[in-house]
């Protein structure tokens, strides 16, 4: 109870969470951050972007909804709030809403790589609107050319534009630096693309080993078939 800001405020949190619902048989994650947005008014926001993510993790999707709309309604301008209710956005096919948000954070600052990166990837995925797309993911690498996602997003453009030997020259340099399943998705579907489909499973498979059911994985393999079927 005594941690009431700091490095270790949102750990802190939890634990009194799991202490609260142990003890109140009738409680739940609701009453529970009321309560404590009640006693810890200076860090409302904080504990809105906490409830939110406890119920993701939950796989709450409307309750999660609710907690960042009414945390953005009592703090319009807080980023972590904007991005969070952006990203859920994104899972949910929201996609006007998450340019909305993105857009705010990146008006609120303007050198807001993730923000920049994550509206950029996001029209480069979901629209034809790709010159726009690469002035915000170009602006974004700018700011931080050595971050793998905004890497992997100008390597994804470059994909989407039709130049596959660009785009294969920064999404391996996006999977040398981070080999997650996104990046590795990309990196695969681009190998594929270049006709090197031993190079696109050799890829795919170092995810699919460790996760035979992963959803980028899987959906890449759809779509490098669907979009190259002779290959």
């Amino acid at each position: 109870l005594r941690v009431d800001r700091g490095a270790r405020f949102m750990d802190s949190q939890r634990e009194l969470l799991q202490l609260y619902l142990q003890d109140n048989a009738d409680g739940n994650v609701t009453a529970f951050f009321a309560q404590r947005r009640l006693a810890l008014s200076q860090a409302s926001a904080e504990l809105y972007y906490l409830e939110a993510d406890i119920n993701l993790g939950q796989k709450n999707i409307i309750a999660a909804t609710m907690v960042y709309n009414a945390g953005l309604n009592n703090h319009p301008d807080d980023i972590a709030l904007l991005y969070g209710r952006a990203m859920l956005a994104a899972r949910t096919d929201k996609l006007q809403q998450l340019e909305i948000d993105l857009r705010r954070i990146i008006k609120l600052q303007p050198d807001h790589a993730v923000a920049l990166n994550a509206l950029g990837y996001t029209l480069a995925e979901c629209t034809d609107r790709l010159q726009e797309a690469r002035q915000l993911i170009l602006k974004a690498y700018q700011i931080n050319p050595s971050d793998p996602a905004t890497i992997d997003s100008l390597g994804w453009l470059h994909y989407k534009q039709g130049d596959y030997q660009q785009a294969l020259v920064y999404l391996q340099q996006a999977f040398d630096s981070n080999p997650d399943a996104e990046i590795t998705a990309h990196l695969g579907v681009v190998r594929w693309a270049l006709g090197d489909a031993r190079g696109a499973y050799a890829a795919w498979n170092q995810i699919l080993q460790q996760d035979p059911e992963n959803a980028f994985i899987q959906q890449a393999i759809t779509d490098a078939r669907r979009q190259f079927p002779n290959d």
